[in-house]
């Protein structure tokens, strides 16, 4: 659940590098003093407004994390004044600094515009400044030399900034991919817990409510039956109570995984124990037959469940929407690649007991199914009745003879 703590984008807050403050403080201190430094060993001597002018360039860099293009306008006001001033010495450093600040945070129109604005503003006050001081033989030569450098200079310093900022969107893009599926896995483990509650919980609870019920209504006249159906209670309610304490110890030990087979149950999940739940059902009023059709063979732990699961549901929907007294057909159909299930009931019952159904159980049989590689349909049928009917892939493994053994099926 640690993915919910943070949505995403959540880390992409504006004060995340205004809250270092110092760090931009020492590259402006750094810079300054760099920048001072080869100032100080050109002749000729300058009085002190000088490198006080110099460094006054270099302040605007604190902020350039929180405001880079304000910064970058700065350092360029203070440059535009640094060519009439000193302009045998322009601050390269701040506007280096500055530019690729932009470059580097800046959407990429920005960006350029910033480039083509350093390049008008710095190329040729730094060009002229440059040819006058050395007076070179061949001017021409020279200052197309100077330019050169310097248009590769701030080039390079813009494409250093559009690649620092593609790999920090590539590094953001895969943080919010990382939440997003942190979150889906939250949404699919709370999903396959609110599926596993309804098969642990509906089922037998359902069953013991309308065991109860009978049991109240027939203990004055049948105190054997009322007797039987309040010990198929009890024994509901320790079935429930063993798989309750499962999942919940599941969910204390960490998250919560899609069981792989009969583990779910402790053992004790699959078509194996299927007559003795249609046993249960016929205790509760319903006229259960069961039909089986070829060989039956041994499943994958999954597929197993999942069947067990879909005769469950299904006989639980019968007893919740039609009542007591229906006629109930479970057909398994068995062939060499699929098991086929039908669970059919008539609709002639009591009625529908009132309050029962919780809505989730179809849903949750179609991604059982899905999820096991099989199809599930459900509908009424044109005669009256209903149908459920699912079918799962069968792999049979040669070793095991294709045989499964279901003592006591009907």
């Amino acid at each position: 659940m640690e993915a919910q703590r943070r949505p995403p984008g959540a880390h992409r807050t504006p004060l995340r590098d205004a809250g270092r403050p110092w760090s931009g403080a020492a590259l402006a201190a750094a810079l300054a003093v760099a920048e001072l430094a080869v100032f100080s060993s050109s002749p000729p001597a300058r009085s002190w407004w000088g490198p006080a002018y110099l460094a006054l360039g270099f302040l605007p860099l604190v902020w350039r994390r929180r405001a880079p293009r304000a910064v970058f306008a700065a350092v360029c006001v203070h440059l535009a004044g640094a060519v009439l001033l000193l302009p045998e010495h322009l601050p390269t450093l701040a506007l280096v600094a500055a530019l690729y600040t932009v470059a580097s945070r800046c959407p990429r129109r920005t960006s350029t515009g910033a480039l083509l604005v350093a390049v008008l503003l710095y190329v040729p006050a730094s060009t002229t400044a440059e040819v006058r001081g050395s007076s070179p033989d061949d001017p021409v030569r020279a200052s197309v030399a100077v330019v050169l450098l310097l248009l590769a200079l701030l080039c390079t310093t813009a494409a250093v900034g559009f690649r620092t900022q593609s790999g920090r969107r590539r590094l953001l893009a895969l943080e919010e991919q990382q939440e997003r599926a942190a979150q889906e896995a939250v949404a699919a483990e709370r999903h396959r817990m609110a599926r596993e509650l309804h098969d642990v919980v509906s089922h037998s609870v359902s069953i013991m409510v309308l065991q109860a019920a009978g049991a109240r209504r027939i203990l004055p006249v049948d105190a054997a039956r009322a007797e039987q159906a309040l010990a198929e209670i009890e024994n509901l309610g320790k079935q429930s109570m063993t798989e309750l304490r499962r999942l919940l110890g599941v969910l204390r030990d960490g998250a919560f995984v899609q069981p792989a087979g009969e583990e779910e149950l402790g053992g004790r999940a699959g078509m194996a124990l299927l007559p003795e739940l249609l046993d249960g059902f016929r205790g509760a009023g319903l006229g259960v037959r069961c039909d089986v059709t070829g060989r039956p063979v041994p499943l994958d732990g999954s597929v197993d469940l999942s069947a067990y699961r879909i005769v469950q549901e299904a006989l639980t929907n019968v007893r919740k929407h039609v009542g007591t007294g229906v006629d109930v057909t479970v057909r398994e159909v068995w062939s060499s690649d699929a098991l086929l299930l039908e669970v059919v009931d008539d609709g002639n019952g009591t009625g529908p007991e009132p309050g029962l159904s919780t809505g989730y159980g179809l849903v949750g049989l179609r991604e059982r199914v899905r999820a096991a590689g099989g199809t599930f349909e459900a509908g009424p049928l044109p005669d009256g009745g209903y149908r459920v009917r699912a079918t799962l892939p069968v792999q049979v493994d040669p070793a095991s003879g294709g045989a499964r053994s279901r003592a006591g099926a009907p």
